[in-house]
């Protein structure tokens, strides 16, 4: 049975006077007693019994809470207009995203919480925004993991990537599904180039085999006139 502290202290009382007026034995008796009720270590409960319970304790304890509500919302403010960056890269842009949103009109802020706000560290930032982020809605997979279809793609995987050389992609497709990838929808197919940046789209209806390949033909045929044109595709990410 758990037995509150406020309980605890009550029947501390109401046993120390009989304490201190019974003889060895009684004394002995009601130690039982209170142990059992309460889970006090005996000598513990020795003390309580002769000097009484301590006094209560004003407030709740622990550090007083430094960022205020008003703290809070502009905190989560400036991270839904950053794109919800984490904490690490959002606390050092805080400084010049700060007065860019007051220029705005978006964020109006007083003295003290500008301060609280731009003074917060990145542990924090991300402890104080997890649970909006955990509300916001994620996108899910259209790909199955599986180790089958990656031992029949025919890709050089032995080949050490060199990102300095034009030639090495990174391809992958991006449905463009919302939340449920119920029903029909569309596909991107991207291609980036890992040494120059240049990247390529090309919208798919499926991922069938014939339109993903439709696609990449037409994404050779825009590159022509680019490096890619001479130089052949040596590595696959997707």
């Amino acid at each position: 049975m758990v037995v509150r502290q406020r309980s605890k202290h009550e029947l501390v009382t109401a046993l120390q006077t009989r304490y201190g007026k019974t003889d060895r034995a009684g004394k002995a008796r009601l130690l039982d007693e209170l142990c059992a009720a309460t889970g006090y270590h005996r000598k513990h409960a020795i003390r309580v019994l002769r000097q009484g319970p301590p006094p209560p304790r004003a407030g709740h304890g622990g550090r007083a809470r430094v960022y205020s509500a008003v703290v809070i919302g502009a905190l989560r403010l400036c991270a839904e207009a950053s794109g919800w960056r984490c904490g690490k890269r959002l606390a050092p842009f805080l400084a010049e995203l700060v007065p860019a949103l007051e220029a705005e009109g978006a964020l109006r802020l007083e003295p003290l919480v500008r301060s609280h706000l731009l003074a917060m560290s990145a542990a924090t930032s991300d402890r104080r925004v997890r649970p909006y982020r955990l509300q916001l809605v994620r996108g899910c997979g259209a790909t199955k993991p599986g180790s089958l279809l990656k031992s029949q793609v025919p890709i050089r995987t032995w080949t050490p990537w060199d990102e300095q050389r034009v030639g090495f992609l990174e391809i992958d497709l991006v449905a463009h599904c919302g939340i449920t990838n119920a029903g029909q929808f569309l596909y991107t197919l991207v291609a980036t180039d890992v040494a120059s940046g240049w990247t390529e789209c090309m919208g798919v209806p499926s991922k069938r085999q014939d339109d993903v390949f439709v696609a990449l033909a037409a994404i050779r045929t825009n590159c022509r006139s680019s490096c890619w044109d001479s130089t052949p595709i040596t590595a696959v990410s997707s």
